[in-house]
């Protein structure tokens, strides 16, 4: 029992630090591009820039509808407990409100900004 969750454990180890040094990277990505749009253009176009993406970022997390934390969730449950209809079933519901959802939200943004 104590290896499966050492294995278990070194496992979400070895992710977590994947993702956080994936984090960094984009982190310092981001301040270096906002550094050159920042010496590249004036205090408004910045400022524009800055609402403009701000906005982008809202209508992405309205268009995700919390799919991207709750379907990986939902789809490593059922897998643990072996019921490949229903990761089936979420996989094509999440695509399925996907698809509704992120036209809706481009067509707001797009009208509305």
């Amino acid at each position: 029992m104590s290896e499966i969750v050492n294995e278990s454990l070194k496992k979400a180890a070895k992710g977590t630090a994947i993702a956080f040094v994936g984090v960094l990277i984009y982190m310092f990505l981001e301040f270096i591009t906002r550094v050159i749009i920042a010496r590249n253009t004036t205090q408004n176009d910045y400022g524009i820039f800055s609402i403009g993406f701000v906005l982008l970022n809202f209508f992405v997390i309205v268009a995700c509808l919390g799919l991207h934390v709750g379907a990986p969730r939902y789809i490593a449950y059922f897998r643990g407990k072996g019921d490949s209809k229903k990761v089936k079933g979420i996989i094509f519901s999440s695509l399925q409100l996907s698809i509704i959802g992120s036209p809706f939200c481009f067509v707001l943004f797009f009208l509305f900004f």
